[in-house]
């Protein structure tokens, strides 16, 4: 603990009683020396409480922070995500379906509770095929041997819905594995697409059956379409009409 030291200014003898004084002083100081160690410690302890439970507060406003942040990306994420005209689907690298919109449930008429129960993309095809999904699409897709990373490999191909919706589906791999999947709803495009070839057809047929020359050139005034009366008065045409 230390060294008492006890000085005076003239010399002279210890008795018994002095050297019982002098044990007595040196307990006395001993106990002292102890009692501030102890207090000291005991402050060392309580300032480094006081830093531990000051670190401890600190990091819990950061993890409230941190979660907060995510919860209110998560909102923000799932807000947008359920605001897409396209359907969404992620299935990771284990099969799992993990993400999904609600418009994905809306295009293919599946429960979002069943959806939301994050079943394995093999489950799921095989729950449409059950349902009848593919009766007018490939029969690839019903095909009994067919794999769910068959399907998933696809990028971009389109499909019919058993009401006659018709589906884009295109398929973007993720890194490490898993697929994100959208679903696109061209069924008004592809029917003004198929009006308008109906269109074209009677056009031309309409045109072949007229008496009259009629053809079409576009601004260079190369032949787009002509008919018969038009290639018996002029002989085959070339690439333009004088």
């Amino acid at each position: 603990i230390g060294t008492l030291c006890v000085i005076g200014t003239e010399p002279r003898a210890f008795g018994p009683a002095d050297r019982e004084a002098l044990v007595d002083l040196g307990a006395v100081v001993v106990a002292h020396l102890r009692l501030h160690r102890a207090r000291v410690a005991s402050e060392d302890e309580a300032a480094m409480r006081r830093n531990n439970e000051a670190l401890i507060a600190s990091q819990k406003a950061e993890l409230e922070r941190c979660e907060r942040e995510l919860r209110e990306r998560g909102s923000l994420l799932a807000t947008t995500l359920d605001n897409m005209d396209q359907g969404l689907m992620m299935v990771d690298a284990a099969g799992v379906v993990q993400v999904h919109n609600s418009r994905f449930c809306e295009l293919l008429d599946l429960p979002p509770a069943y959806v939301a129960s994050r079943p394995t993309f093999e489950a799921l095809h095989r729950r449409q095929i059950a349902a009848g999904e593919f009766v007018r699409s490939d029969p690839v897709f019903i095909r009994p041997t067919i794999k769910p990373e068959e399907i998933l490999s696809g990028h971009h191909y389109e499909r019919e819905r058993p009401d006659g919706t018709v589906l884009e589906v295109r398929s973007v791999p993720l890194e490490g594995g898993g697929v994100v999947r959208t679903y696109t709803d061209v069924t008004a495009a592809r029917r003004g697409e198929a009006a308008v070839r109906e269109s074209e057809r009677r056009y031309r047929a309409l045109a072949a059956a007229l008496p009259h020359k009629v053809w079409v050139t576009d601004p260079k005034g190369t032949a787009l379409f002509y008919n018969e009366q038009m290639t018996a008065y002029h002989g085959p045409l070339g690439t333009g009409i004088d």
